[in-house]
């Protein structure tokens, strides 16, 4: 599921590239706050399965919560590494 969503934030920020000619790391910006606006039911329930007394369920929830952590993370250094380095190239 990471994997898909990884992909979709790639597709979107490249779309947003290719369509808006402003600088990289705006556009990187803009689309981390889309992706987040689009993820907001998976954070919701991460955080109440978190809480759940079930043990099964609890820890589905902290899987959830460190994926969405990992996601951001790299998102965040490898996406801007990504982008800085064929800027420099450029």
């Amino acid at each position: 599921m990471a994997a898909l969503i990884n992909y979709m934030f790639i597709y979107m920020t490249l779309k947003n590239i290719e369509k808006e000619k402003v600088d990289k790391t705006k556009v990187v910006a803009r689309t981390i706050y889309k992706l987040t606006i689009m993820l907001m039911p998976v954070y919701f329930i991460a955080v109440i399965f978190n809480f759940i007394t079930i043990l099964n369920v609890a820890s589905l929830g902290m899987t959830l919560m460190w994926g969405i952590v990992a996601l951001y993370v790299y998102n965040f250094i490898f996406t801007n590494l990504l982008f800085y380095s064929t800027e420099k190239e450029a």
